[in-house]
């Protein structure tokens, strides 16, 4: 919007330069001219700044849906097959699903009785698999905790200090498990704290902020906690993390929660890692040499993001009203295909329905940006709320694709790109 009112703007200046050269017919030209120009502009404002977007395809696996609405997924391109595996953890298992044919393939049974939030498949011979409190790798043999081996378990450490729901933000659609270059990235939220440094891997730092006289934690985001960890897998396994990534507006002595722990990463075809913050406009670039950018790419939707005393979070209610009604950037992915990423936009909605019954976190609409590989806004697609699980958005061949909700079969929409 802004930029389109930028071109107008220099269209009327360009006008009147014209004129002040007088023009010949000058009278007539600028009349039409500045109709044109006016009728321009009312257009502009007039307009809203959405932009809507229809499926190009809808895929009805005609399998039932699991019941929750935590979505968990990975699309995989095999060239002539390409296969969305989709973490079913009512029944400790992972569907593998057919994208062509809109079919069940098969499924991979979980080995193990712990409940698992997250996976990476690797190969038939190396499944990833995670919770808050453990890193699971599944062969064909065996299923082995890699916490265990020979690390100390990093949640179980300080698991005792941290509110039950922290824990739930560490690992989500947004957050993927990602085994590259003898690497497992998996992620962390604010306000977990990071490790000393690489050298110091088998010991945990303390957990960063003042605790008050009650013995609660005030919950500053600090410049040195990590979104993210890395546990190495050569020439030895060890681990190492991220540090001074979480932005500078997350320091205080005022909170973001309970959204403002959500955070976001995915990798681009040049190994940089792209950060997106649940309050924070920009994101952070970090470059395999370790220099970073932090470009501004704001949304349509979000005026505003108001941080909060940690005090009056106590109130079950105030939490739950700010779970519900603030907007926040839930997520960023990149698009391999087309060299962009797209940064996902739950926005504002009121606390109550119009019969007076609370809206959800799910109900909310939401919005997604179609962002350039140069980290300019190319466009935000308006999506209803209600309809889709914006935590389901994934990046395949086509364009994107998003879980309905509200069904009783697993159905997904593919949005053409």
């Amino acid at each position: 919007m802004q930029r389109n009112i930028q071109i107008v703007l220099s269209m009327i200046g360009k006008s009147i330069v014209n004129n002040r050269a007088g023009l010949s017919g000058s009278i007539s030209f600028i009349n039409g001219n500045t109709a044109l120009i006016v009728s321009i502009i009312v257009f502009l404002f007039g307009c809203s700044t959405k932009s809507t977007i229809n499926p190009t395809v809808t895929i009805d696996f005609e399998i039932q849906k699991p019941p929750s609405n935590f979505v968990y997924l990975q699309y995989i391109d095999s060239g002539a097959i390409n296969r969305i595996l989709y973490l079913d953890r009512d029944n400790q298992s992972i569907l593998v699903l057919d994208f062509n044919k809109g079919k069940l393939d098969s499924k991979i049974e979980i080995k193990s009785q712990r409940l698992v939030n997250s996976f990476y498949y690797h190969n038939e011979d190396s499944l990833f698999m995670g919770n808050v409190d453990y890193i699971l790798l599944q062969t064909p043999d065996s299923v082995i905790n890699l916490l265990d081996y020979p690390l100390i378990n990093i949640v179980k450490a300080v698991r005792n200090q941290i509110p039950v729901f922290l824990l739930e933000f560490m690992i989500n659609n947004f957050k993927p498990l990602l085994f590259a270059h003898n690497r497992l990235y998996v992620g962390s939220s604010a306000n977990f704290p990071s490790l000393i440094n690489s050298e110091q891997s088998k010991k945990i730092d303390k957990i960063r902020g003042s605790i008050n006289d009650d013995g609660n934690y005030s919950f500053n985001y600090l410049k040195r906690e990590t979104p993210l960890f890395i546990l190495r897998f050569k020439p030895e396994l060890s681990i190492n993390n991220l540090q001074n990534i979480f932005p500078r507006s997350y320091l205080g002595v005022k909170t973001f929660l309970p959204n403002g722990a959500k955070n976001s990463y995915t990798f681009n075809n040049l190994g940089d890692i792209v950060f997106s913050f649940a309050c924070d406009h920009n994101l952070c670039v970090l470059h395999p040499d370790g220099t970073k950018d932090e470009p501004t790419v704001s949304s349509f939707y979000i005026d505003k993001i108001a941080p909060v005393e940690y005090a009056k979070l106590k109130d079950q209610r105030i939490w739950k009203e700010r779970e519900i009604t603030e907007p926040f950037y839930l997520g960023i992915k990149y698009d391999p295909y087309r060299d962009k990423y797209y940064r996902i936009v739950r926005h504002q909605q009121e606390l109550y329905k119009q019969n007076g019954i609370y809206n959800t976190v799910f109900s909310a609409s939401f919005s997604v940006m179609v962002i350039s590989n140069n980290f300019e806004i190319e466009n935000e697609y308006f999506i209803q709320g209600g309809v889709y699980l914006a935590n389901s958005f994934f990046v395949c061949k086509e364009g994107f694709g998003l879980v309905k909700q509200n069904t009783k079969n697993l159905i997904i929409d593919v949005f053409k790109q």
